[in-house]
């Protein structure tokens, strides 16, 4: 069905899209072509490292893939492309260190009671409601908001959630270290970045991030919140069907 975003981790494809930390494939309902598919990390138990998500994203493509990588997944497109054939990248308001931080390993004890499944049936659908209201500049529709609130009541999407948050500094260190010894590919490359409203500025990361990439393009949605794919889903079938020339 036209406008679906189907929920696989083996199926080959060359449009494959890498929902944020935390994010999963029910926000990207009605934004992507009928072609396209969501690797949703929700529920996985990781750990999670630039070579774990990579072997994923390789798994589900046998051609050079189009990856269209919001926030954090972003790193993971990054990597894949460096190491892989890609045709070219969709980053969404991506995340950007080019400084490594050190983070003591695992989980802290009170972040894994958030996945406990008492807790997380009470508070998971709440947290995720108030990181998307802080994140969106527009009313997140209603069958999105159903959705969210039956995963996150899941103990053990709120675990991966969670999991994938502490292991940020990680990911971007093994990143950064990548990228000192691999070329950006020489590809299509469309930067998204929101900027709050009225502030024509994107954030300095995105920009050097754009410069690592030959053919790059950055462009700046004022007024548009983090969840680009909800704030401005034109915004993100525009850059997919760009690169996709």
């Amino acid at each position: 069905m036209a406008g679906r975003a189907r929920l696989v981790a083996t199926v080959r494809t060359d449009l494959i899209v890498l929902p944020g930390l935390g994010d999963g494939a029910f926000s990207w309902t009605g934004v992507l072509p009928p072609h396209a598919v969501v690797l949703d990390r929700l529920g996985h138990t990781g750990p999670f490292t630039l070579d774990g998500e990579t072997a994923r994203i390789a798994r589900a493509a046998t051609r050079p893939p189009v990856l269209v990588a919001h926030s954090m997944a972003a790193c993971y497109a990054e990597a894949y492309a460096r190491l892989h054939p890609v045709t070219g990248l969709v980053l969404v308001d991506p995340s950007y260190e080019d400084q490594a931080r050190t983070r003591a390993p695992g989980v802290p004890n009170w972040a894994a009671w958030l996945s406990r499944p008492a807790v997380a049936w009470r508070l998971g659908p709440a947290l995720w409601s108030a990181l998307a209201v802080a994140q969106t500049r527009t009313t997140v529709p209603r069958h999105i908001r159903h959705r969210a609130r039956r995963y996150y009541r899941d103990p053990r999407v709120v675990a991966s959630a969670v999991a994938e948050y502490f292991a940020y500094d990680d990911v971007n260190a093994q990143l950064i270290a990548l990228r000192a010894r691999t070329q950006a590919p020489d590809v299509p490359v469309v930067v998204l970045a929101a900027t709050p409203a009225g502030v024509p500025v994107p954030d300095l990361g995105q920009v050097r991030l754009t410069a690592l990439f030959p053919h790059a393009e950055l462009r700046v949605l004022p007024g548009c919140g983090h969840l680009i794919h909800l704030d401005r889903p034109g915004a993100v079938r525009a850059a997919i069907a760009a690169v996709e020339e």
